[in-house]
């Protein structure tokens, strides 16, 4: 029975691994670096692009078996990436000040994993609504087959 789950959600599965990685070591770790350096929004944005170009090499190996991109799948991806980061940011834009209002009265847990719980909640929400449809049924709607 989990087999069975497993293999019809597999490239479900496979996408969010890499959203995972490209997530965790492009925005989470390098936005968290950068927040006091640059600001909460602007490390923000520089943690979604490099999240981005992560994304985009692991993506080809899931959806395409490593094979090389074809110029309307690459125009696809960074169009869906530009609506999902978009949506990101302006999720994270419109959150962060209640974010940090909120941590601000929470004194037990620091403000920055708050502010990186916002950032996950968002990725989460972002992935399961926007990313991984967009990729399914319109990016890589020729490789994939549907359930």
């Amino acid at each position: 029975m989990l087999y069975s789950y497993i293999e019809k959600h597999r490239k479900f599965i496979e996408s969010a691994g890499v959203g995972v990685v490209a997530t965790t070591v492009g925005q989470l770790m390098l936005s968290a670096y950068l927040d006091d350096k640059i600001g909460d929004d602007a490390a923000n944005a520089v943690g979604l692009v490099t999240d981005a170009i992560i994304d985009y090499v692991g993506q080809q190996y899931v959806f395409t078996g490593g094979l090389p991109m074809t110029t309307s799948i690459d125009i696809k991806f960074v169009l869906g990436k530009l609506i999902t980061m978009g949506f990101s940011q302006g999720a994270f834009m419109l959150l962060i000040s209640r974010t940090i209002r909120y941590a601000n009265k929470v004194k037990s847990v620091p403000k920055e994993w708050i502010i990186t719980g916002l950032r996950i909640a968002i990725n989460i929400i972002t992935f399961i609504t926007l990313t991984y449809p967009l990729r399914k049924y319109w990016i890589y709607a020729d490789q994939v087959k549907h359930d």
